[in-house]
């Protein structure tokens, strides 16, 4: 019973059809936009969405589509001022204008809050675009060098150039997940659903780096020890073990990304929240399967289902 409702709420979580169309018939829609005004440009699907760890939203929810607009490529840094660089900020309105040439963008509102340009559809499906440039300086502006060229991406944050490197921390979660036997997306999902409910506080992009940095380590004990894996167990030593990794500031190894953290208030927080689900979810083994689902439904809400 407890393994086909975990399967269950695995299935829940995962995007319905209705949103993967829209997703799709948005990026679409939007892009045209974007190159008709633009020129060609290449845009992608970032995020949760890339990184395929996107969950279901609770009926009624906000859902975003995060987009990344590559708007050409960095080569050299020029001194501030000279003639011919391209700021944060012209960047930024570059992006707003192309937006607000189409009427029925125009109509939404488009907002900029670096590093977004994004509007809001009647249906609460928010759109943000990331105007970027390829990096191929292989160096920050004050001279701090990484490699390699070509694969992260300059975006604006507070009037600055910051690298993201959208498509390495997407290609190591699928690295991860390939090496934790497929069982890391999944938990990643379960482990947001948990979030939602219970610590919302802590960035999901934050909670993932701890997932995918726990669940292949426990995977592969629990392997070694010839221990059976499923979410239920997966899922519990998470809790025992991760609550450590709150204190640290998180990266995906090798990314360009920089690195996020807690601050003081919310690790507290959420470091008491791992101690009392971990205690939570260590009494559950001992109850019935009927009092089980009901203990598991509290913990993840209401995509845990009621009978299977």
């Amino acid at each position: 019973m407890i393994a086909e409702a975990f399967q269950k709420l695995k299935t829940n979580l995962e995007l319905n059809d209705t949103f993967n169309v829209l997703i799709q018939q948005r990026h679409n829609a939007v892009r045209s936009v974007i190159e008709n005004n633009m020129g060609t440009v290449n845009t992608k699907l970032i995020g949760s969405l890339q990184r395929q760890t996107r969950i279901q939203p609770k009926q009624g929810g906000n859902f975003d589509i995060d987009i990344l607009v590559i708007l050409g490529s960095f080569y050299n840094w020029l001194p501030s001022g000279a003639p011919g660089g391209v700021t944060p900020s012209a960047a930024m309105q570059t992006l707003h204008g192309a937006v607000n040439e189409s009427d029925r963008y125009s109509a939404m509102g488009p907002q900029q809050d670096q590093p977004t340009v994004s509007f809001e559809y009647k249906d609460g499906t928010k759109v943000e675009f990331v105007p970027a440039y390829i990096d191929q300086i292989g160096q920050s502006a004050n001279g701090i060098t990484h490699s390699p060229k070509g694969r992260a991406y300059w975006i604006p944050k507070n009037g600055q150039w910051v690298l993201a490197d959208y498509d390495h921390d997407a290609a190591h979660i699928t690295t991860a997940n390939d090496n934790s036997d497929g069982y890391l997306i999944p938990a990643i999902k379960m482990l947001k659903a948990v979030k939602r409910e219970h610590f919302s506080t802590m960035d999901s992009f934050h909670l993932e780096l701890v997932v995918a940095e726990w669940i292949p380590a426990i995977v592969a004990w629990r392997k070694k020890n010839s221990m059976a894996i499923s979410y239920p167990a997966l899922i519990t030593d998470f809790f025992k073990y991760s609550k450590d990794s709150l204190a640290k500031q998180m990266q995906v190894p090798g990314s360009h990304t920089p690195h996020v953290a807690l601050d003081t208030i919310t690790h507290g927080a959420v470091s008491k929240k791992f101690d009392d689900i971990k205690v939570f979810c260590e009494a559950i083994e001992a109850k019935s399967d009927t009092e089980k689902m009901k203990s598991w439904r509290i913990l993840f809400g209401e995509a845990f289902p009621t009978q299977v």
